[in-house]
């Protein structure tokens, strides 16, 4: 069975730069990140990997903790050649690699810059693991913090999803 697809993470990260085209920051900072320690959580019944991260900012010493949840994946409990394994909860996993492109996501952080730019618009995109951030806005003289309301990631996101890149979950 295919899944329909709602949002990739390709997608995700091309309209946060369609979004903020000049930004400095965001995913131009993402060497200002240290992933510490990534977290698999297998949902083999409803075929979804979350993914948690301990990331610190090394320019300030912050730490968040941001979350891909990838749906749609393929697992096995015996090695499969090409996969990529991980263990959780002293168990090892394979899975099959994930299609950046193509491929189904939710993501969230905790920082931010995630919550009042990106939260509510990855929501409206079925993008958004868990509830919205709940922002009200207390001004109308300062621009929007997201005024073409896209969907996106923050750093510490886009961190991760590299992080995954290399290790070879993501191809």
């Amino acid at each position: 069975m295919k899944l329909l697809l709602e949002i990739s993470y390709s997608k995700l990260e091309r309209e946060t730069w369609r979004g903020f085209p000049h930004t400095t920051k965001r995913l131009n900072a993402v060497q200002e990140i240290d992933v510490n320690t990534v977290t698999f959580l297998p949902y083999l019944g409803t075929k979804m990997l979350l993914v948690t991260s301990d990331v610190q900012n090394v320019v300030n010493g912050n730490v968040y903790r941001p979350l891909i949840a990838l749906v749609g994946v393929k697992f096995s409990e015996k090695k499969v050649p090409g996969w990529f394994t991980f263990v959780s909860d002293g168990k090892r996993y394979w899975c099959e690699p994930v299609p950046i492109e193509t491929s189904n996501v939710r993501v969230r952080c905790q920082c931010g810059d995630f919550n009042y730019r990106f939260s509510w618009y990855d929501h409206r995109n079925k993008a958004l693991y868990g509830q919205p951030f709940k922002y009200q806005r207390k001004t109308d003289w300062y621009p929007p913090a997201n005024p073409l309301e896209v969907p996106g990631v923050c750093k510490h996101i886009g961190r991760l999803a590299r992080s995954l890149k290399t290790s070879g979950l993501f191809r």
